[in-house]
Formats: C-alpha cells, structure tokens, sequence
C-alpha cells in the first residue's frame, strides 16, 4: 500500500516532470517535508531541483510581511495599553503578575476570533451583554464592587483587542491570528503583487497538502490560489470517515463537499490485513517497559542490519503524554541503535531548569528575615551546585546544622556560617549575597552563576546540560529584554511565572539523522506521516482526545454563534490524527494505563471502543486483540519487602541494640510491626527530623515537661507547698515565654498556629498546678516527690539464659498521701480503656504482649524498671497524667482490675518482657510486617509495604 506522501510525490511528478523547481507545496507542519524530499529522491531517476517545501506559517509571513511577535511580548504590550491608556471602567489590576492569568485568556480568543474572522466588536458586544445578563438581579439589588469590576472588564475587551492591533500595525508586527487575518482580507491584492494570475486552465504550482481542520482565514488563502487556478488541496482521507456518525471524518465531509464533490477518498482500512492489539497496562510507567519488549520483537525479526534498519524506520512510537518520553527511551531493546526523537528533549526535565526553579523560589520566598530554610537546603543540595563546589554529601552536612539550630530564615551570614568549611565556598557566595534582590538582580545572578559553571567546567562532559545550560542563557537573556523594554516585573514571584511559562516550550534537540531509525515523535508530528508499525503509548480518555479545557473567555454559545471551535471540534481534529494513523499501518499496538490515580482515572480512550465496536463491523481484514500487561514486570514484587531475614550481619546489629537497651518506644514498634522497627531501630531508616514551620507536638511535650521539672525541683525531698506552686503560676508566663523561645522557637515565627501552642502548653500547665493547689489545700492531700526524670538501664535475662538490656526515664515518682507512684505525663488524648490490662476489646485474640495499648505497656516498663532498680517491696501504682484532660485526675495501669502493684504483678510483666524478645532475638523469626489500616496510613515505611496493601485489616 502506498503512503500517503508516496502518491503526493507521484502526482507532483506526474503533474511537473520538468518544472518542479517551480512548484511550491504547503504543509501544516515543517516535518512532513522532510519525509516528501526524501521520496523525491528515492522516485527521482536523474538530476532535478527539488520543489519549495514550506509551512502555511512560513507562506503567511511571506505574503503579508509582518513580524510575528513572541507571545510574552504581547503580554507585556497589553498591560502597557492597561497602565497608560484611560480604559472606561476598567477592572483594576494590581500589578503586572495579577494581569497575566487575565492577558493569556485575552491574547487567545484575540488570536482565534482573527484566525476565524469573527466580527469582533460585534462577539465583543454579545459577551459584554450575555455577562451583564448573568450578573443581574431581577429584584433590582445594587451590584457589589466584584461584580462591577467583573463587568467592567468584559466591557473593556474590545477597547484592548483594537488599540492592541493598531498598535502592532503601526510597527509591521502581528500576532499569528492577526497576520492570517491580514494575509485573508488582503490575499487578491497580495498574489496580484506576488505576480500569481489567474490561470484557469493552468497546472496548480501550489499544492496544499495533508489539511483537515482549516480555519476560516486558511480557507479564503486556499481559495484564492485554488480559484486562480494556480493552487490545488490534497487531501488525506478515507471512506470510512464520510459516515455522518464517525467524528474523524467532520472536516473530511467539509472538504468533500465544497472542494472535490463526490469524489472518494480510497477506502485505506479495507486494504491487505491490519492487526491492532490493545494492550491494558496496570501502571502508567509499564507502558515505556511493554513498548520496549514490542520494539525487541520487532527487531528480533529481522537478522539482516540493514533490514531491521529499514524495518524501524518504518516503526514509529507515538507518545500521546509526552512525559512518558525518558522512560521510553531507557526502555529501549539493545538492537535499537537508531532512533529519531522527533520531539526533543524536554527542557523542564533537565537539572538547569530544576536548579532556576530553585533559584528563583528562593528569592520569591526570601524577606527581611533572611532566606527561608528549604529554599537555602534545595539550592546548596543541587547536583549541579554539589559539581562546582567540588563536594559530596552538602545536604546532609548543611540539614544537620539547620536541624539542630531550629533555622526557620537564615540572613547572608548564617549562610556563610553554613558554608565556611567548603573549600570553594566563594564562586557562589554571590548568590546568598542580598535576601531582598530585585528581578533585575536574580537576572544578574543566574548569568553569573553561569558564567562559574563555564569557567570550572562544572558540567564537563554532560552533554545534555551543557546544552540545557545553553538554553537557559537564551531565556534569561530573553527576560533581561523583556525586562528592559517594558520595566513591568516587579517581583520576583512574577519572574518564576514569566520563567515556567518560557520554559515549558523550549526543548533541546537530538542530534542524529532525523529520517534513519525508530522514529519517536509527538501525537501533532504524526501529520501526513504512515508508518509499517505503529505503538501508541497513552489511549486513555482525557489524553487522547485531550478533553475539554476552557482556556477562553468567551462562552460555549456565543463561540458556536460566530463558528468558533469549540471542544466538539478539537476532538474532531483528534479523531482524525488518530484514525489517519491507523488507516495504513499493518500492526498496530494501543496502549493505556488502567491506574486509576493517572489521568482519565484508569479508563480507556473511547476510540478503542468505537475501533472494537465499530471499525470491526465495516472491515473484517482488522483483527484486533486485547492483552494484559503482566505486572511480573514490575521491578519490585511483594516478597520482597513484606519481611526482612536475621542474617548473620542483622543479628550482629540487634545484639548490638539488646547491649544499648531496649526503650518502650523500640519495644512498642516491634509489638506493632516487627518490618518497622527492623527499619527503623535496627537499619537506623526514619524519617528526616527536618525543621519545620510550627512547633510539633512532641516539641510542646518536651515543652510542658522542660517547666514541670524546673517547678517541682524546687521542692527537694519535702512535701509540695501550696505557696510554691502558686509562686510557679505567677511566673508561669514569663518562664514558659523565655523557654519557648530558646528551646522551642529558636527564630520561628511566634503567632499563628505556634502562638496557639503556647497557649495550649500554658493552658495544661495552669490547670495541672492549679489542681495539685487545690488537692493540698482543699483535700489536705501530702504530695513528696521522690525523683524527677529517673532514667533507669537495667539487665533482662532471657530463657535461653541470653542477657538483653531495658532502659527508660519516668518523668515522675512520687507518694500521694504515702502510696508511692510511677508517672508519666501526656500532653496528648488518654482514655482509660488504654490503661486497662486484658484490653476490653481483643476481637483478634492476640498474645497478651501485643494486645495491650502503647501507653499501658510503656508504665509498665517504668514500673519495671523502677521495681528492679530500686529493690521496691512495698505496693505501688503506675500511669499517666492526662495534661491535656482538664478536670482528669491522675489515671493509674491496670492488670485485671487491680491498680495497685506489688512484685508479683512486676514479675508477670517481666514475663511478658521476656516472650516478647525471645521471639525478636530468634534468628529463626523473620521480622514480617503486620499491616493494619490506621497505623500503615502514616508510617514512614508505608511505601515499602505497597504490595501488602489489599490484605491490610481494619483496626
């Protein structure tokens, strides 16, 4: 079957055997010609001058002889006529940053109501009433200042869309919309100057080719040429497209009618045999892996170089979301030498822009007090600031120093501070230099900071960010004019935005030849191009069709009104690329995504339905096939991770940690998941204490703890006065202020959720004291405190006669009218069902060790620790004093029912203890997680139990 460019070329030739040279064809996309010149060559017998290969927007530029300006440009120019121009009952913008949202909605309906050749005052009027009709109250209410504001700008568009193109006029220039207008309402005029007559009977000379969706000015431009008779429309179609119901086909039946009558377009999908396979993959990353094993049979096919050579030149891997593009590439079989990245290489994935990004947050967040303390870490921790120190591991040198000095905003000063032991701290001291820079400055900035990169050679051989850092000296030069034609970015913040936008269009290019080789483009790159194979990665729905977005102004209604496209249309368009993709392909793979947290939740694209359903039906020589991507190609399997072995090298470690001592808090992670505290207290894997914003709460423990200690010192071994803690109250706010702020604070900002922290710890504190007053003056209560924060570390002996260590600090033993306590203070909820021993609900029947709270088994292990050290004979309580409970009093453990412990219930829980870690230093015993819903949900070593997920139980 011949391509579609295939009988282009036969046509031209047949049509110019001698003058091609004198031909001029016109595609909607640059990259088709590269394609129609080489098949030129290859259908060429003798030496010819190939015909002008052209895009419609280099033919609109040449005959209408205006300059395109950037779009950034535009945005700048349309907030000038804002600021300098008295625009009757405008909406009111603060700076240039809250126009922007507002300019690109503008600059894209300008641009589409040009490209179709709407009236635009006319549109204009009727969005400006339809607005006034949404905002009016039939019961005559006055309109607030919002609303007033939102219709003034309505009001005002027209006045925008007219001074904006009076001024580009002026100066020759024209935004793309404006220049195919102008080229449209001109076109008689500008052939007549280009010296092209009507030549009725005449050979076309100008070939429109591979057009579908034309807007209206493109239709007047091709009429012309084609009324002239020096212009002819090739178009690419097929039969199947004609059916009123099938929507790839609404330009076709468009065109069918007005340029070529009843003539048929070939019916491609009933020629020779098509095989589609649909190929469901479970996770998103799986499809760069099953194009991978596809592409390998494909080249596994061929043992001849050259044919496999031929044979992928004639495959093309079609990326509907371009993201996927790295893990494509990485995914590729050895075979595959050759291979044409259409697309470019994405500049937003590049560690250049990763590292602007950061730049350009640090200086949008920084203030009077310095730079704040993510920012400065993300910077000094790039991979690129790491190679022109000439360092390894800064991050973890620096997050240390911001951790332990609580650094919320770090001045020029600390930085330096930071940086003092780095050898080459100077060549970017530069940037931490000013906390406040303008956006001229953070301009200046990453051009010097470029400049270091060059003169080191701190990139080397890294070819793809020696390019990057190319790319990025472009846009920041760029902005630099920008900035100097118009002066409007005033903030940084407004810069990052500017920055994102420029770059999320630049790519750097792959260098190779562009028509050998696996040819990997884009879903719009497809155009005009047939392809032997064909992989499309990404059918899902909401990727392919895109789905509808509103980037408009202008309402549904009111665009069909006046035959603006609309979202019907777009689709259409992609039906078309879609099913014109096909049309000629003998193998054909479809890929998506079933996860439903990707986009289009998982679902297939309709268009593998209607090719199912429908497709099918018309053409029997399609067969089509569906498969499951196996999910044994996921590079992490689920017995991989739901335990850990006792090696000989883990033991070694756990009996290193049984010498330190076991504390309630590591016993309590192995009772409620072994895999976590093998992670956490054996690896040593937690969770980065990182500095953070607002005081955590176990900070406000440590906080409440910090003055109870202080106040109950005082006391020594003397019953607790009254007097004292009422002396403690009156200071209380003082204290706690001055300790909060050193301990606590350490520069973090003192209102907002950390103020009411405070209050809460002064709140706790108050009551706590208050209540202990009362119980000795009112209750004539004898409170002696025996000791304050006992740490205790004392020697268990297992049953195989091995000896492990148990170590522990109670906040509090004292004697309440002489019955001797253990306690331990909680800022946080306690109720008491946790303190009571066996727990009141045990639905799943668990030993006794693992089926008693945290809370009851941590006072217990106080109460042991305290027994055995202090050779206690007498009967005593254990438990906790609820802080945060107002009116709770002092909520002693329980062991069936009795509060008061003696050393026989002492020595039923050291059995407890015993069982416990016989079973932990049992080499016998793999550490095995044990999932339950509520604790998995927050643990740090969630994702590492991922595949244990669907037998997690409800607690």
């Amino acid at each position: 079957m011949d391509t579609f460019l295939e009988s282009v070329a036969q046509r031209i030739l047949h049509e110019h055997p001698r003058d091609m040279g004198q031909v001029t064809i016109i595609f909607n996309n640059r990259r088709a010609g590269l394609f129609l010149r080489r098949q030129f060559a290859q259908m060429q017998q003798h030496s010819t001058f190939l015909p002008r290969i052209i895009g419609i927007d280099d033919l609109v530029a040449e005959l209408g002889g205006l300059q395109i300006v950037p779009h950034e440009f535009l945005l700048f120019d349309l907030f000038d006529i804002y600021k300098h121009n008295n625009i009757p009952g405008n909406r009111k913008f603060d700076s240039f940053e809250d126009f922007i949202s507002f300019g690109e909605l503008m600059l894209s309906d300008f641009a589409e109501i040009d490209l179709y050749m709407v009236d635009a005052k006319s549109i204009f009027e009727n969005l400006k009433e339809w607005k006034e009709l949404c905002e009016w109250n039939p019961d005559e209410t006055q309109l607030n200042d919002y609303q007033r504001q939102y219709l003034d700008f309505y009001r005002s568009l027209h006045y925008y869309y007219s001074v904006l193109r009076e001024r580009l006029g002026s100066k020759g220039q024209a935004y793309a919309g404006m220049a195919y207008r102008h080229v449209a309402e001109e076109i008689d005029t500008l052939l007549e100057n280009q010296g092209i007559e009507t030549t009725p009977d005449r050979v076309p000379t100008y070939y429109f080719v591979g057009f579908n969706a034309l807007s209206t000015s493109e239709k007047k431009i091709i009429d012309c040429y084609l009324q002239r008779g020096t212009g002819a429309l090739i178009f690419d179609g097929d039969d199947y497209y004609s059916q009123e119901e099938q929507e790839a086909g609404l330009f076709q039946r468009e065109i069918m009618h007005k340029y070529h009558g009843n003539k048929q377009f070939g019916e491609h999908f009933k020629e020779g045999e098509h095989s589609i396979t649909i190929v469901n993959c479970p996770e998103k990353i799986l499809q760069a892996k099953e194009t991978g094993l596809i592409l390998k049979e494909i080249a596994d096919s061929m043992d001849d170089s050259n044919e496999r050579i031929q044979l992928l030149t004639q495959t093309a891997v079609v990326l509907a979301d371009e993201t996927l593009l790295l893990p494509m590439l990485n995914a590729l079989p050895q075979k595959i030498d050759k291979a044409n990245v259409t697309m470019g290489f994405p500049y937003t994935l590049s560690n250049i822009h990763a590292l602007a990004i950061k730049l350009l947050s640090l200086y949008s967040r920084a203030g009077s007090r310095g730079y704040y303390h993510t920012d400065v870490l993300e910077v000094l921790a790039d991979s690129i600031i790491d190679s022109l120190l000439e360092t390894k591991n800064l991050r973890s040198l620096i997050s240390s120093k911001i951790d332990s000095g609580k650094l919320i905003y770090l001045s020029p000063e600390q930085v330096s501070e930071l940086l003092a032991e780095v050898t080459h701290h100077e060549r970017i001291d530069f940037l931490f230099s000013n906390p406040q820079p303008d956006a001229n400055m953070v301009l200046s900035k990453c051009l010097r900071l470029l400049e270091q990169l060059v003169t080191f050679d701190s990139l080397r051989e890294n070819i793809k960010e020696t390019e990057a850092a190319g790319c990025f000296a472009q846009t920041i030069k760029y902005l630099i004019e920008l900035q100097d034609t118009y002066h409007y970015i005033e903030k940084v913040s407004t810069l990052e935005k500017i920055y994102q936008r420029l770059s999320q269009r630049r790519t750097l290019s792959f260098i190779g030849e562009p028509l050998t080789g696996l040819q990997c483009l884009g879903m719009l790159e497809t155009r005009s191009l047939d392809f032997k194979n064909v992989i499309l990665l990404s059918v899902n729905e909401g990727v392919v069709p895109a789905g509808r977005s509103s980037n408009t102004l202008i309402p549904l209604s009111i665009k069909k009104a006046n035959r603006l496209p609309t979202y019907e249309e777009k689709d259409a368009v992609y039906a078309y690329h879609f099913y014109r993709l096909l049309q000629r392909a003998e193998k054909v793979w479809l890929l998506y995504s079933s996860d439903a947290h990707e986009m289009g939740k998982g679902e297939p694209s309709r268009f593998i339905l209607q090719i199912k359903n429908e497709l099918t039906q018309h053409y029997p020589n399609i067969h089509i096939e569906e498969e499951v991507a196996s999910a044994a190609q996921l590079s992490i399997l689920a017995s991989d991770v739901s335990h850990a072995p006792k090696d000989e090298k883990t033991m070694a470690h756990l009996q290193d940690f049984a010498n330190y001592g076991f504390s309630p808090s590591a016993l309590n992670n192995y009772r409620n998941c072994p895999l976590k505290f093998y992670y956490e207290n054996i690896l040593g894997i937690k969770k980065n204490d990182e500095v953070e914003d607002e005081v955590e709460n176990n900070e406000l423990g440590s906080l409440i703890h910090a003055f109870l200690d202080k106040t109950y010192r005082g006391a020594g071994n003397q019953p607790v006065n009254a007097e004292m803690l009422e002396e403690a109250l009156r200071r209380l706010n003082t204290e706690l202020d001055n300790i909060f702020a050193k301990e606590v604070l350490k520069g973090r900002d003192k209102e907002g959720k950390n103020h009411l922290l405070r209050e809460v710890a002064r709140m706790q504190i108050a009551k706590f004291l208050e209540k202990e007053v009362k119980e000795i003056r009112d209750e004539k209560a004898s409170i002696t405190i025996e000791q304050l924060e006992l740490m205790k570390k004392l020697p268990l002996t297992l049953t195989d006669g091995r000896v492990v260590n148990i170590r522990g600090q109670a906040d509090r033993i004292d004697r309440y009218n002489g019955r001797l306590r253990v306690i331990d203070y909680k800022s946080g909820k306690v109720k008491h069902e946790d303190l009571e021993c066996p727990p009141k609900k045990n639905k799943q029947e668990l030993p006794l060790a693992r089926a008693v709270s945290d809370k009851w088994f941590q006072v217990m292990t106080y109460a042991w620790l305290f027994c055995r050290g202090e050779q206690c004979e007498e009967l005593f309580q254990t438990g906790i004093y609820p802080l945060q409970a107002i009116n709770e009093p002092f909520i002693p453990a329980q062991w069936n029912g009795n509060s008061k412990f003696g050393t026989s219930e002492i020595d039923a829980f050291e059995q407890l203890l015993v069982e416990l870690i016989d079973e932990m230093m049992n080499p016998a015993v793999d550490f095995i997680a044990q999932p339950k819903e509520k604790a998995c949900t927050y643990c740090p070593m969630h994702n590492c139990c991922q595949p244990l997920k669907d037998d997690v139980a409800n607690d």
